[in-house]
C-alpha cells in the first residue's frame, strides 16, 4: 500500500484496486486533523511532500503551514534517537556499553548533585560509572528531566533550558550545564 498525490487528490493503491481518499486539506478543513506537513521518501528520492492548514489549530491568525514549518515534537525525539541508536547497534557501529563521552565529549567528567550534604546544602560528587549508550536508552544516565529537574531549582542552579548560552558553541554550553545536574540515585 502506498499514497500518491495527483493534482491534490490522494489515492491508495491496494493490490490491483485504486481507492480514493480525502485530501490532506479536506482532513484539516473538517477539523479531523490539525495543520500538517507530510512527506514520504524512498532511499533514492522524495516521493511526496505536502502541507495543509493553519500553523495554529483552529486559529488562522498564525498563518498557514509551509514546507519549512517547525513542530514542537517533545519526547518524540527520544523515539527517533532510540531507533537510530538501535540501527547503529544492529549494524555493529555502536555498542550498548559504549561510553557516551567517546561520542559526545561534552558529557565527559560529569558531576553528581548529592542533596544529602551538610545542612541540606548541595554537595557535588563524581559518578561511580561513566554514562553509556545503555544508560541513555533506558533513562538511567542520571541526566535530569521532569520531577528530578524540579528538585534542582531548590539549589538555584542554572537550567540548561532557560540559561543564556554561549553563542559560539551553544551545544557544548548546554551539555556543560546538563552534566552538573545528575542525581546520586543513579550512581550510588
Amino acid at each position: 500500500m502506498w499514497v500518491r498525490c495527483e493534482k491534490g487528490a490522494s489515492v491508495v493503491y491496494k493490490g490491483k484496486g485504486v481507492i480514493p481518499v480525502p485530501t490532506q486539506s479536506d482532513a484539516v478543513e473538517s477539523k479531523r486533523t490539525p495543520g500538517l506537513v507530510f512527506g514520504a521518501t524512498s532511499v533514492e528520492k522524495e516521493l511526496f511532500f505536502t502541507h495543509a492548514g493553519p500553523r495554529l489549530f483552529d486559529d488562522p491568525s498564525g498563518g498557514p503551514m509551509s514546507d519549512d514549518s517547525i513542530f514542537w515534537i517533545c519526547s518524540q525525539t527520544k523515539m527517533l534517537a532510540s531507533i537510530a541508536a538501535f540501527q547503529l547497534i544492529e549494524a555493529g557501529k555502536l555498542q550498548l556499553d559504549t561510553v557516551v563521552a567517546d561520542i559526545l565529549p561534552e558529557l565527559a567528567n560529569p558531576v553528581v548533585l548529592n542533596s544529602n550534604g551538610p545542612d541540606a546544602q548541595p554537595n557535588f560528587v563524581l559518578p561511580k560509572t561513566a554514562i553509556t549508550v545503555r544508560h541513555l536508552l533506558n533513562h538511567s544516565s542520571g541526566l535530569d528531566y521532569g520531577p528530578e529537574a524540579d528538585r534542582v531549582c531548590e539549589y538555584h542552579l542554572p537550567s540548561p533550558y532557560t540559561a543564556s548560552h554561549d553563542k559560539l558553541n551553544p551545544v557544548k554550553h548546554f551539555f556543560n550545564l546538563r552534566k552538573v545536574r545528575k542525581f546520586t540515585t543513579y550512581y550510588h
